[in-house]
């Protein structure tokens, strides 16, 4: 998977009329598919809105609100070089408003034809925007997310697909993805921290492939960006190459991370191996 790119903050927004927009594309595993590219007239360009994904919940202790992904398309056979904003804010309703928590990146420009992701973390107050029904601080309930928020691209001539205000709850997780485990190699029964993301808030599974054996891992800690693990006990004369996959609560799984699995050490791990480590797909 690809990582994000990283862009400069742009300025807040001050003051905007959102439109109508158009509607997102539909979606499988949280991906989209098969987005057409609008025919437009000489000298005209476009940049599109694909869709926005959730990627992890911030950490208020942190002072940090959620983090989404936003892919952006230029539909344009020429690259557009004006320099422009993408924009994400929480809301309660379909309305802008200065003073509401909103968070944006500046983007340079767009090549021809290219797909860009960003992502944009929102400031922490979004997670107290609303309120429950009891009046406890609650999280926004809608998210409006804007490409070139401040209209500065003159010659873009579908400004409807820039756009979308989605429900905070209909917006799907970036599809999970392994990046790396806080050791290369580890031996049977130890415990390992794997870092990824869109891996989702509750435990689902952690795969370890040995040869023609798929064996759970126990969870020791779960979050959207991490997941502790004590790898599976069994015997192995000498060290292997295996890998680990993540499935998600909702079944999607992940890329494949490479691992060295050692034997026990000598003060030894009981082998075992039992059926119930096996995974059932």
């Amino acid at each position: 998977m690809l990582r994000p790119a990283v862009f400069p903050a742009g300025e807040p927004i001050q003051d905007f009329e959102a439109p109508v927009w158009d509607p997102l594309f539909s979606v499988a595993s949280g991906t989209w598919v098969d987005v057409p590219v609008p025919p437009l007239a000489a000298g005209a360009s476009d940049v599109q809105l694909l869709a926005v994904r959730f990627v992890d919940p911030g950490h208020p202790e942190s002072d940090l609100g959620p983090r989404y992904r936003l892919w952006l398309r230029n539909n344009s056979p020429e690259a557009i070089v004006t320099p422009f904003d993408v924009l994400a804010l929480a809301s309660n309703d379909q309305q802008f408003a200065a003073e509401l928590p909103q968070t944006s990146a500046r983007l340079d420009g767009i090549e021809a034809s290219e797909i860009v992701s960003v992502d944009l973390r929102l400031p922490v107050g979004a997670l107290s925007l609303a309120r429950d029904e009891r009046g406890r601080p609650a999280p926004f309930s809608q998210l409006h997310v804007v490409v070139d928020s401040r209209g500065e691209i003159s010659t873009d001539a579908i400004p409807t697909n820039n756009g979308a205000i989605v429900s905070r709850l209909d917006v799907l997780p970036v599809d999970p993805a392994l990046f790396s485990a806080d050791q290369s190699s580890g031996s049977v029964g130890s415990l390992l921290t794997l870092s990824g993301e869109g891996l989702g808030p509750e435990p689902g599974q952690v795969v370890v492939s040995v040869g023609d054996l798929q064996l759970n891992a126990q969870i020791e800690g779960w979050y959207d960006l991490g997941i502790r693990v004590q790898l599976p006990v069994l015997q192995l004369a000498e060290a292997q190459d295996v890998q680990l996959l993540v499935i998600r609560g909702d079944g999607v799984a992940s890329n494949p991370l490479p691992f060295k699995l050692l034997p026990a050490e000598a003060d030894g791990l009981p082998p075992a191996l039992d059926d119930q480590a096996r995974v059932e797909f």
